[in-house]
Order: C-alpha cells, then sequence, then structure tokens
C-alpha cells in the first residue's frame, strides 16, 4: 500500500474519528518499517487548534482570521471555531460554489438554516468517535444546539460587515434567525440587541416627555 493510498483513507470522513487514527498511524508506521511506504506526518499533539479539515481552503482562512480578531474569551472563539468549520464541511458537500463568506446571499443563509433544522449529531464534524461511543450519533439535535448553529454564523458574518472585511450582501440577524423567534419592535435580532433598541426606545420616550 503506497503513501498516497494511506493518505487518501486518512482523508476519508469515516477516518475523521480519534482513535481510528491512531489505529491508521500505527499501520502506517509499520508498512514504512517494512520499506512500502514514506514515513506517515507527525500526529499533531503540541497547543494549538486542530486543522480544519474537510472544508473549502479559503473558507478555512476566514475563520482563522475571524478567530485572531475577534475579542470574544478564547474559550468563546474556539467554539464558535468549531461550528464555523462545520459550516465549511457542509458547503463542501452540499454548496461547492461557495467557497468564501463574500459568496454568501439571502438564499445560502435559508439553506443553512433549513440544514440546521434536519441536522442530527455527528453531521459534518471531524471527529466523531466520542459521539459514537456514547451513542449519539443520528440523534437529533436539541433546541438548544440549533439555535447556537445559527447564532454563531449570525456573529461571525455580523463581525465580517462591521470590519468591512466583505460588501454587506444580506442582514444576519433576519436571514439567520431563528426559526419560530420572534422579530423585536425594531426588529429581529439577538436578545442582546432588541434590549438595547428597546432601550434606546425608552431613553427617546422619556427626552420627549421632558420637553
Amino acid at each position: 500500500m503506497s503513501s498516497s493510498a494511506l493518505a487518501a483513507i486518512r482523508a476519508t470522513p469515516a477516518m475523521q474519528g480519534g482513535q481510528w487514527t491512531s489505529d491508521l498511524h500505527g499501520i502506517h508506521r509499520a508498512l514504512a518499517a517494512l520499506g512500502h511506504a514514506e514515513q506517515p506526518p507527525r500526529p499533531r499533539h503540541g497547543p494549538g487548534p486542530t486543522a480544519i479539515e474537510g472544508a473549502p481552503g479559503s473558507w478555512a482562512e476566514w475563520v482563522e482570521r475571524w478567530q485572531a480578531t475577534s475579542t470574544l474569551t478564547p474559550g468563546v472563539r474556539a467554539s464558535y471555531r468549531s461550528v464555523l468549520a462545520k459550516i465549511g464541511r457542509w458547503l463542501a458537500a452540499e454548496h461547492p460554489e461557495v467557497t468564501a463568506p463574500e459568496h454568501w446571499t439571502r438564499q445560502t443563509c435559508a439553506s443553512w438554516v433549513a440544514a440546521v433544522d434536519r441536522m442530527t449529531v455527528g453531521d459534518f464534524s471531524q471527529w466523531t468517535a466520542g459521539m459514537r461511543s456514547q451513542g449519539r450519533i443520528g440523534k437529533p439535535l436539541t433546541p438548544e444546539s440549533k439555535s447556537g448553529y445559527l447564532k454563531v454564523p449570525r456573529a461571525f458574518f455580523r463581525d465580517l460587515h462591521e470590519w468591512e472585511w466583505i460588501p454587506l450582501r444580506f442582514n444576519p440577524a433576519h436571514a439567520l434567525r431563528t426559526p419560530g423567534s420572534r422579530p423585536g419592535p425594531h426588529g429581529s435580532g439577538p436578545p442582546g440587541d432588541r434590549r438595547r433598541h428597546l432601550g434606546e426606545a425608552l431613553v427617546g420616550r422619556a427626552e420627549r416627555r421632558v420637553r
């Protein structure tokens, strides 16, 4: 078995579980010792996030750039990065023509909202060994998970628009709204935005009374 064949096996979705990757590494080392293949790439054990796999390269670069710029806490950024990587793998499978954030339209957003509604545990994940061992693979997502899978791209695109990294082609608060959520008095959006709008309205009302 050649090095290229082993690399192809390593890249398949079925091999994206932690234990399976470790087993393949051992087989690769044994074949290399017998002279049938080159030495396998060194497994990653150092600090830093694992490279995003299965997503368009341009999308992954935008995600890394966003993570390096965002002022969210490290833990929240890492969590958001995981969801954005999942979105990238979904794009590769369902919308291969969309390879970067600037390609997104309202229709792309609608497609992602629909995909989240049908999604099950493990879909478009890079690592599934833990989920599989817990018997969670294939189970429906909880409402909280679905809400999170829409909250993350809302924040991502809002930042890219505010930082003027990409053209404004849609309003993330509207296009990626959680189904069933009611628009606030000043339009739909995350609860924090609605509270801010409400506060501004109350202040304006108080100022008018003073006059």
